[in-house]
């Protein structure tokens, strides 16, 4: 089989979804398409399976994790989990710890928390994509962090009633029977990215998938999603 023409990273048509597309033709027998091929519309020798000139002098196709990574880079925290029964919950889930600047500002400014603590212990900066290539979308996070109890949880009171109100529900059918019991904690909250930036003054972050690699300080008290790469 040989690839003998491909477009790849070509916008997708639909607005809202964060999403590019690959055009891929192929040939079962190599003899049956032309002996040129043709990548992003200019001709080319061959085509890789990654979509790249085959004369390139690097082949992506060969990386490995690079051991000096570990313990220093680190994918950012899943607020949400799929559910058995409906992929599309994951969505409204997400959207319940999730919150834009209006929701935020009411929950920060809401008192009435039995211990006494604000609310800014639990509604945090939230960063994707957008605030690490430049565009932010003031956005921020219900975080009750690693471990915190129910009990805990609802110490914060609008917080708490807040997610009570959007996630309890929707996380009853998720596939980990943990993410159900503990349904006010993010689904993967990332221990070991939390204790390598637990102290710092600011980490570099970098998004995961992106057609150019660009970086960017994130500040102290920043939560990073899980579509960045945190590096400690």
């Amino acid at each position: 089989m040989r690839i003998f023409e491909a477009q790849h990273n070509l916008p997708w048509v639909i607005e809202g979804a964060a999403v590019a597309v690959s055009i891929v033709c192929f040939a079962i027998d190599d003899d049956a398409s032309a002996a040129t091929s043709t990548l992003d519309g200019r001709p080319v020798r061959a085509i890789r399976s990654d979509l790249r000139d085959a004369d390139l002098p690097f082949d992506l196709r060969n990386l490995r994790f690079l051991a000096e990574n570990r313990g220093i880079a680190f994918q950012g925290v899943k607020v949400a989990g799929r559910r058995a029964d409906d992929d599309d919950e994951q969505d409204e889930e997400e959207k319940g710890f999730v919150v834009e600047h209006a929701t935020a500002e009411l929950l920060l400014n809401a008192g009435g928390n039995p211990n006494g603590r604000p609310n800014t212990d639990v509604v945090r900066r939230y960063w994707s994509g957008d605030e690490a290539l430049g565009r932010p979308r003031d956005r921020f996070v219900i975080d009750f962090g690693l471990t915190a109890t129910q009990a805990q949880a609802q110490a914060y009171a609008a917080p708490y009633a807040h997610l009570e109100r959007i996630v309890q529900n929707r996380r009853e059918g998720n596939r980990e029977g943990r993410a159900a019991a503990r349904w006010w904690l993010h689904q993967r909250p990332r221990r070991a990215m939390r204790e390598a930036i637990a102290g710092l003054e600011r980490f570099l972050v970098t998004v995961e998938v992106a057609k150019h690699r660009s970086f960017r300080w994130a500040p102290a008290g920043v939560v990073p999603s899980g579509s960045l790469v945190v590096f400690a």
